[in-house]
C-alpha cells in the first residue's frame, strides 16, 4: 500500500507527522433506467474518473435479472445482486436494492487490493465534484457520510464546468453518500442491517453509526462534496418496503438510538442554520456541538460525560 504525507504539523517545537492512508475509492451506484437527473450525475461520475484515474472509479451495481438486456450507463455495470426487496418484505410490489448487499459487494472487490483502501455508495441521481476526491487525499478519513447541495436545475453537466451551479438549499436531513475504509468496515460492517434504498429511514441510522464509530459526516455547504438537482420529493409515500425499513429500525435498538441521535443532532444544532429553510450558513458552535454530542456516544473513545454540580 502506497503512503501519502499529507501534512507537517509543528507543536511545542516538535514535528508531527500525520500519515494519509488513501489511495483509491470504489463507489458502487445503482442505477435504473434513463432519466435526466441521473445523467447529469452520470455525466459528473465519468468527468470525475477522467480526471483522477488513479483515485477513484465508479461501478453500477445491478441486479442478476438486469444482464439480460443491460443499459449503457457509461460506467461498468456488475450484475451481482441475487436479491431484491420483493425476496424480504412480504406483500412487497417494488424491487428496490439492499443496501448492504451492495457495500457487501464492493468490499469483497476491494478487500485484497492494495490499490484500493475504500469503498462506498452514492445515490444514483447525486453529482460529484473535485472536492469530493480532494477531501480524501487531504484528510485520514475512517467512515464518512455526507450530506449534499440541492443546486437550481441545469441541462448537463457541461453546464456546471463552465458556469458553475446555483445554490439552492442545503439538505442538513439526508445523506446521499457513505465512504468506509476497508478497516472500519472489517470492523463495523456486521453492525450495518439490511435497509431498503428508495424508501425513507434509513440514512439517518447508516449516518449515526458512522458518527459514533470514528467516523464523520460531512456537510459543508461552501465546499460541498455532493450536489443534486432540486426536485419534490416522492419516496413518502406508504408502502410495504417503506414499513420494512421501518420495523428494521424499531426492532434494533442500536439503530433505533442512532436514528434519533441524528434527530437530535438536526434539530438542535444542524436547523440553527441561515436562512431557515436554505440552512447555507453554519451558526457558531455547530462544530463544537457536533463533536462534543458525538463523543459522548462514540464507541471508541475514552471521554465521559462532563456532570455539572
Amino acid at each position: 500500500m502506497r503512503l501519502e504525507i499529507f501534512c507537517l504539523i509543528i507543536m511545542n517545537g516538535l514535528s508531527m507527522i500525520i500519515i494519509n492512508m488513501f489511495n483509491k475509492i470504489l463507489i458502487g451506484v445503482n442505477l435504473f433506467g434513463i432519466y435526466h437527473r441521473q445523467d447529469v450525475a452520470r455525466e459528473s461520475w465519468i468527468h470525475l474518473q477522467k480526471k483522477y484515474p488513479d483515485k477513484i472509479e465508479f461501478n453500477a451495481i445491478q441486479f442478476e435479472s438486469e444482464n439480460s438486456a443491460p443499459t449503457d450507463y457509461g460506467i461498468p455495470p456488475k450484475f451481482v445482486l441475487e436479491r431484491s426487496s420483493k425476496d424480504i418484505v412480504p406483500h412487497g410490489t417494488k424491487e428496490l436494492p439492499i443496501l448492504k448487499d451492495i457495500l457487501d459487494y464492493l468490499y469483497s472487490q476491494v478487500k485484497d487490493d492494495p490499490n484500493y483502501t475504500h469503498f462506498g455508495w452514492i445515490n444514483s441521481d447525486i453529482i460529484t465534484t473535485s472536492i469530493f476526491v480532494e477531501y480524501f487525499q487531504n484528510h485520514d478519513v475512517r467512515a464518512l457520510a455526507a450530506s449534499r447541495l440541492d443546486i437550481k436545475e441545469v441541462k448537463n453537466f457541461g453546464q456546471i464546468l463552465e458556469n458553475g451551479v446555483t445554490p439552492l438549499r442545503f439538505e442538513p436531513a439526508g445523506f446521499d453518500s457513505y465512504i468506509f475504509s476497508k478497516e472500519w468496515w472489517a470492523k463495523y460492517g456486521h453492525l450495518i442491517n439490511p435497509y431498503l434504498l428508495g424508501v425513507p429511514e434509513f440514512d439517518p441510522v447508516i449516518s449515526g453509526i458512522i458518527a459514533v464509530t470514528g467516523g464523520e459526516l460531512y456537510n459543508d455547504p461552501q465546499q460541498p462534496m455532493i450536489c443534486h438537482i432540486q426536485h419534490p420529493i416522492k419516496w413518502g409515500s406508504d408502502s410495504p418496503e417503506k414499513d420494512w425499513n421501518i420495523n428494521l429500525k424499531k426492532s434494533n435498538p442500536f439503530d433505533h438510538l442512532c436514528f434519533n441521535m441524528m434527530h437530535y443532532h438536526l434539530q438542535h444544532n444542524l436547523c440553527h442554520r441561515k436562512p431557515w429553510g436554505a440552512f447555507m450558513n453554519p451558526q457558531p458552535g455547530e462544530k463544537e456541538f457536533t463533536k462534543d454530542f458525538f463523543d459522548i456516544f462514540s464507541l471508541e473513545t475514552s471521554k465521559q460525560i462532563k456532570y455539572i454540580g
